[in-house]
């Protein structure tokens, strides 16, 4: 990854990403902050990530088939296995939870929540596990990776 993609998510953490309420926000006209896509909230960086219609079709979609290709993989590697989604379970605190897959095997039980943490269409994520392979057998045996 080069410096420049670490920009974006750096200034949307620290809350200067440029959007239409950092930019307007001592504007007269309330109606200059809104979101440029939708308009029907301030354009926040909160609300480009997380609550903007515009957005909010693609991002459900990502997720879903990120879910289903894990769900498929498990079923794969758990051919025996309950493998169960969305389904709604409470705790003993009446407290309803909702998680994304629940894989129940003969000795425990797996609670799977899916977080897409970037969305990146090149090849960094097969180098990235390559790199933890070779950490892991950095510290097998120190002796071979100096």
């Amino acid at each position: 990854m080069g410096d420049r993609d670490f920009i974006k998510p750096l200034r949307l953490r620290t809350n200067v990403f440029p959007n239409r309420t950092l930019f307007n926000r001592h504007a007269s006209d309330p109606r200059s902050r809104l979101c440029r896509r939708c308009g029907t909230k301030d354009e926040t960086a909160f609300h480009i990530l997380q609550e903007c219609t515009f957005v909010q079709a693609p991002r459900c979609s990502r997720h879903n088939f990120i879910e289903s290709q894990v769900v498929e993989k498990l079923l794969k590697r758990h051919p025996g296995a309950n493998v169960t989604s969305e389904r709604l379970i409470t705790d003993r605190d009446d407290v309803k939870l909702r998680p994304d897959t629940v894989l129940q095997l003969p000795e425990r039980i797996h609670v799977i929540d899916v977080a897409v943490a970037w969305d990146a269409r090149d090849r960094r994520f097969p180098r990235a596990r390559e790199c933890r392979k070779e950490n892991q057998l950095r510290m097998i045996s120190p002796g071979i990776w100096s």
